[in-house]
């Protein structure tokens, strides 16, 4: 594990929140999940080595995941 993540390194900024104020995003929800320990680890190393933060590839998920259920509900 790099020497950033064991010293808990800043978490990343998504686009939006770069971009700043002058974007208008939509308003969001949290969302609290509770997941094993491991499962957060190897998610928050991944995350580093892809260079995305844990936000994005959790919502990217979601996202994948919803379009499915989508397809099969609406046939």
């Amino acid at each position: 594990m790099s020497a950033a993540l064991s010293q808990g390194a800043a978490r990343r900024r998504t686009p939006g929140e770069q971009a700043g104020p002058k974007v208008a995003a939509e308003p969001e929800k949290l969302l609290t999940v509770a997941i094993p320990r491991s499962m957060h680890a190897e998610l928050k190393a991944l995350c580093a080595q892809a260079d995305i933060s844990m936000k994005q590839l959790v919502m990217r998920g979601i996202s994948r995941e919803m379009d499915s259920v989508r397809k099969r509900t609406t046939t």
